[in-house]
């Protein structure tokens, strides 16, 4: 599967002392301020837009055999499979739509991904002729998928629990109505059923009153066929082995369907999945692939930062209501993570006891001030990092490493400069 590089750029508010002493201690922080980088546009792909995608691929030179295979499937599904990279084609169809564009602008294209299910055929739950009974079934069969997946997937909810995100396969057991299906002779007389075959003799009326079939013209079910077919070879004494398409009324085929657990109910697994691309117009004035995700955190992703910091280091990092850590400063009540040393002095004083007048003399001096930037440092880069993990859950690594360039062009502003480039 090809997977999406996430790049993620996260602005976040910090505040420092106003005394120059705790400044100078923090020398280029105040440029660490970056301004929301937010898609401006939002597009949809139309039936037309996959229809073209179809084309494209097709007309694709450098497509591979099994990405023009999925022409097809991206017609017809109105999606793209996980072969096929929308940054392929995505550029064209905003190049039709928005010729011009603000430099550096975004646009974020939503589209249907497809997937099959992953079908466990080795070891699926195979409904039984007691679970049948349990679903109010008369036979050890369905006759509808339709009530097939609604009855199972109650079946599941009832007997079945398992941890979030569990798959399941499940083997049943459907009957359709009057299918033609292909039936071989062999010189020995032995029936078999085969694949499809466009040169099969089909039987006309005649032959099926052969063969005392001739009321509905048909077989009653696969067996009975496998079981007359041989008499009728012989009765139209026909040249051996050959190949006859026949009319069976009632067939049984063996059926796959997966479910997926969400902690609280299974549900049949969709082929369709919703996703998202972002796109942003470079300065070559073409839509390339942003594979990066930027945000600025908010007073609600601040509370999880504050949150996992209680629940992972320790309460004693929170101030007395709890809207506030000192383990690496975020504040869901102010909206802003404090970078002075005063506070972690108060509540972390085994690490960041700082001898502020350079004295070598104090005594209990844990740390200087140079340290304890870094240190600060690091623990705003873990309790991110561990913000993104809890935004982000589902992030996947690459299918390719981009670079993009901003300029700062003031205090807290910075302007798009070039790419994304791939690395």
């Amino acid at each position: 599967m090809k997977k999406i590089f996430l790049a993620f750029i996260a602005a976040i508010t910090l505040f420092t002392a106003c005394e120059d002493k705790y400044n100078d201690q923090f020398e280029g922080m105040e440029d660490k301020v970056w301004k929301a980088y937010t898609p401006t546009l939002e597009y949809t792909l139309t039936a037309t837009d996959y229809t073209t995608i179809s084309t494209a691929i097709t007309n694709n030179a450098n497509a591979t055999a099994e990405e023009k295979a999925l022409a097809a499937t991206v017609k017809s599904k109105q999606a793209i499979p996980d072969l096929i990279k929308l940054s392929d084609y995505a550029p064209a169809i905003l190049a039709k739509l928005y010729k011009t564009f603000d430099l550096g602008g975004a646009c974020v294209v939503k589209y249907n991904r497809y997937a099959e299910p992953i079908v466990n055929t080795s070891s699926p739950l195979t409904i039984s002729a007691a679970n049948y009974t349990s679903m109010g079934q008369s036979s050890s069969y369905f006759n509808s998928q339709a009530k097939a997946e609604l009855l199972i997937k109650n079946f599941l909810d009832n007997t079945n629990y398992a941890d979030p995100n569990t798959q399941k396969t499940v083997k049943y057991v459907l009957e359709k109505q009057s299918i033609e299906r292909y039936i071989q002779v062999n010189a020995d007389k032995t029936t078999q059923e085969v694949a499809y075959d466009k040169d099969a003799y089909k039987l006309v009326e005649a032959d099926y009153d052969l063969v005392g079939r001739g009321q509905h013209d048909n077989f009653n079910d696969l067996a009975d066929a496998l079981a007359l077919m041989d008499d009728l070879a012989t009765a139209r004494t026909d040249a051996l082995p050959k190949i006859y398409k026949v009319l069976v009324y009632k067939n049984y085929y063996d059926t796959y369907i997966v479910y997926t657990f969400d902690g609280k109910a299974w549900s049949l697994t969709s082929s369709l999945q919703p996703k998202s691309e972002q796109y942003i117009f470079n300065d070559q004035n073409v839509w390339v692939f942003d594979p990066s995700i930027k945000f600025t955190a908010s007073k609600t992703d601040l509370a999880i930062i504050v949150e996992w910091v209680k629940t992972n280091k320790g309460t004693n990092f929170l101030d007395s209501y709890g809207t506030a850590e000192f383990y690496s400063g975020a504040s869901a009540y102010r909206g802003n993570v404090d970078y002075t040393i005063l506070k972690r002095e108060q509540y972390d004083a085994a690490n960041f006891l700082v001898d502020h007048d350079n004295d070598v003399n104090t005594p209990l001096v844990s740390i200087t001030a140079d340290a304890a930037k870094a240190l600060m440092d690091t623990r705003i880069k873990e309790t991110m990092a561990e913000l993104l993990k809890i935004k982000y859950p589902n992030a996947d690594p690459n299918r390719g490493n981009y670079q993009l360039v901003y300029k700062c062009t003031g205090p807290g502003t910075f302007t798009y400069v070039s790419g994304p480039t791939k690395l």
